[in-house]
């Protein structure tokens, strides 16, 4: 049995170059500095953004389109800013909890470990592709369809502080059309984009990947009491060899709890963002797919963008009732087994098991309640009330 099996190695390698985990060739504080001063830097990039929905809503929204497109992006980096802020402060908290899932090899076998992350990996590079393309499509198309966006515009005062062919709604201080200014800003606007998707992107799929892990050795456990009193060898001292065998099945479930907790207490934080503004985010995609203004090209931006944000909050809420229902599992394998063949010596161990195990482990929000598919249905029930408001209001202007 291996003594040492790493889990998340290729989040952690993409990771390394976005500057969101340490790098071996760096010391702590060079790292520090890079990852807190890349921080800051993406803090100063989405101000253009932001002054743009503001500058609307300052003037009494000249232009309806710009607020919406505007409102999406500052949706999209509130998360990203959120989210790297959270890995870069329980840095070292994720980088134990990661190495921590060894202790689980005194319980289980390393196959179970290693399966459970080949599966994970595999998913989160479909998922990375999809990022790419869709990320892509979102960058490259203004910049192709500039000559539609210049003729839509009615002031020569956007077109310059808010050029036609950057990739998201913005508003800078200065010309940014001249053309040596316009593609410094598009370069920038354009890495931007790619490193918000993906740090998103992979912040989900390490929660996930870690709920994965979770869920298989909940199943184990299940398993392993399940079977401890299956035993049918003669053997003088049988009841207390089963009482060692259970007593030591009680421990695993204890660890499995332990950890769960801390991944739990780690993420809490970073899954607010998931309640509070996937509802907005999603009606707000939504509205511009279904407006008759948007083109079919801008549609297809939007479907991808709508699509990877469902993606993303689906799989959390998923795997947050996937671990809710395996940890209650734990109570019906103890149930099923054959306890009732022995002596009663375990009778009240068997029922605080039991007991504990009705207790599910749940994936929360801080503040914001549980994480589940309940919440995923209220999350899409409250995006269709935000998009049918939306819908009106255009209605009405």
């Amino acid at each position: 049995m291996s003594s040492n099996v790493p889990i998340l190695n290729w989040h952690v390698q993409v990771l390394k170059y976005l500057f969101l985990w340490p790098k071996d060739c760096f010391t702590k504080k060079q790292n520090k500095f890079f990852s807190y001063g890349y921080f800051i830097l993406s803090t100063s990039f989405a101000i253009p953004v932001v002054w743009a929905s503001v500058y609307q809503l300052y003037v009494g929204i000249e232009d309806y389109n710009i607020l919406v497109e505007a409102l999406i992006a500052v949706c999209d980096i509130t998360g990203y800013l959120v989210v790297y802020y959270c890995l870069l402060k329980n840095q070292e908290t994720v980088e134990n909890i990661l190495k921590d899932i060894q202790i689980f090899l005194e319980f289980s076998e390393h196959t179970i470990i290693t399966d459970v992350d080949e599966k994970c990996s595999y998913y989160t590079k479909y998922l990375i592709l999809y990022v790419t393309i869709g990320v892509s499509l979102n960058v490259g198309w203004p910049l192709i369809s500039k000559e539609n966006c210049i003729e839509s515009r009615g002031s020569e005062f956007y077109l310059q502080h808010d050029p036609c062919g950057m990739p998201t709604q913005n508003f800078y201080p200065f010309d940014a059309s001249k053309p040596y200014i316009f593609w410094i800003v598009y370069i920038i606007e354009s890495n931007y984009c790619f490193h918000i998707c993906y740090a998103f992107s992979l912040a989900t799929s390490i929660v996930t990947g870690l709920l994965m892990h979770v869920i298989a050795q909940l199943k184990h456990c299940g398993k392993t009491f399940e079977q401890v009193f299956n035993s049918t060898e003669y053997h003088e001292n049988k009841e207390q060899i089963i009482k060692q065998k259970f007593q030591w099945c009680v421990r695993y479930h204890q660890v499995i709890l332990s950890y769960s907790e801390r991944i739990f207490n780690v993420f809490s934080t970073m899954l607010i963002i998931y309640v509070t503004i996937t509802s907005f985010t999603l009606a707000v995609i939504s509205y511009q797919i279904a407006s008759s203004k948007t083109n079919v090209q801008d549609r297809l931006r939007y479907a991808m963008l709508l699509i990877g944000w469902l993606l993303l909050f689906s799989f959390i809420c998923f795997y947050g009732q996937k671990i809710k229902d395996e940890s209650m599992n734990i109570a019906d394998a103890v149930y099923n087994s054959n306890y009732f063949e022995h002596n009663t010596a375990l009778r009240r161990d068997i029922i605080l098991v039991i007991a504990r195990a009705q207790k599910p482990l749940t994936l929360k929000a801080k503040y914001m309640g549980t994480i589940s598919l309940v919440r995923f249905v209220s999350v899409l029930k409250t995006a269709y009330s935000f998009f049918t408001l939306l819908l009106t209001v255009a209605d009405e202007k």
